[in-house]
Order: structure tokens, then sequence, then C-alpha cells
């Protein structure tokens, strides 16, 4: 009897030893598991949030360039009226020329009041101003009755000074900003949806005549004579 209860308290022991250590690797294999799930989740996290700030960052430079080229494109609702000189770069427009049957218009370095312009206010458009585009000198100077800038017809020409019309071809739109520069806009050939409606100066060449272009134009300073 008493071997037997020595052989059981031999198995006995030796299942509860066995039991506890499954228990204790049990418990590691736990840890392990919780460590590893703890990890991951702060990796996943950290991944998420720098996709999250790369995100947001990349929305808020796509904004700021949109609200840039907004800004640049955005018509002018202040008056611009009065006398301007009209310059892109170190070239102002000009009106060339002592007669009155001179009406070509080009760029050159601004000497005198062949460069001086005036903008006149005549209406508006959506709420924006609406200018005519009269010479100085073939007002004064002269007095001319061919003396308000002119585009073709679909702006499909050089710009002139011709005598005044009661249509859009003389009447100008002004958008951007004095930050980063006015472009000129001709009415006509916005309200007729020509692809050519933006005053250019020809960069290549001082002496060639300015043109229309789609989409833009010439970046103006837009300033009074000083």
């Amino acid at each position: 009897m008493n071997y037997g209860m020595g052989y059981g308290s031999g198995m006995g022991g030796g299942m509860g030893g066995s039991s506890s250590m499954m228990m204790s690797s049990f418990s590691m294999i736990c840890l392990c598991l919780l460590v590893a799930g703890v990890a991951f989740f702060l990796i996943t996290s950290q991944n998420t949030k720098k996709q999250q700030d790369e995100q947001a960052a990349a929305d808020a430079a796509i904004a700021a360039a949109q609200e840039s080229s907004d800004e640049a494109e955005r018509p002018v609702e202040d008056d611009l009226s009065g006398a301007r000189l009209l310059t892109v770069g170190g070239l102002s427009m000009l009106v060339e020329g002592d007669s009155c049957g001179n009406g070509t218009v080009k760029f050159s370095e601004s000497k005198n009041d062949k460069f001086l312009w005036r903008l006149n206010k005549v209406s508006s458009h959506n709420g924006v101003p609406v200018y005519t585009i009269e010479s100085f000198y073939k007002q004064f100077s002269n007095a001319c009755d061919s003396r308000w800038l002119t585009a073709g017809t679909g702006c499909k020409s050089a710009p002139y000074v011709g005598p005044r019309e009661a249509g859009p071809r003389q009447q100008w739109i002004v958008v951007g900003n004095s930050t980063t520069g006015f472009q000129i806009r001709n009415l006509a050939c916005a309200k007729s949806r020509h692809e050519r409606q933006y005053l250019m100066q020809s960069a290549g060449d001082r002496d060639a005549k300015p043109f229309f272009s789609a989409g833009s134009g010439s970046t103006f300073d837009i300033a009074a004579e000083v």
C-alpha cells in the first residue's frame, strides 16, 4: 500500500509539474502575442499618421496653387481709370508716328507721352469694370479721331489705334492683381468665345507688333506716370 501510494504521489507530482510548465509556456505565448500586437498597432498608427500628414501637405499645396492661379486670373474689381503706363518688363506700350493716320501699336522703352494711355471705365460686365484704352498722345498732342486701342475682328490681327466705336472691340477687362501683375483681355473676343482674347507683347522682337494669345497674355504693370 505504501508503495502504491508512493507511486501515485510521484505521478501526481509529475503531472502537477507538467501543468505548471504548460501554463508558463502559454503565458509566455500570450505575452509575446500581446507585445507583437501592440508593436503592430504602433507601427500601423505611425504609418497611417505619416500618410495622413503627407496627404494633408499635398492637399494644402494643391489648394495654395489653385488659390494662386485663381488670384492671377480673377477680374480686377477696383477702378483703374486714369493716365497709365502699360509696361511689360522694361518695355512699355506706345503708339507710333506723328500723324493721325498712323495707328500702329508697339513696345519700347518709355520716353514720352506716346507711351501714356488713359483707362476710362465705360461700363461693367458681370460686375467687373470695362475700360476703353485711349492714347494720350493722339488726344492731346494731335487731337486725332483715331486714338482708341482696338482689337481686330476675332482678335486675329494686331491691335491698333482707331476711331471711336460703339461695339466691344474697344472695350477691355483687366484680370490679375498688383502683386502677380495684370493681364488685358478684349471684351469682344471674350463675349464671342474666341480662343485668342489676351493682349501679348512680342518678346522676341521689340519692334514687332503685339498680338492676342489664348489662355493668358503678357503680365502688365499698370502704373501711373511718375
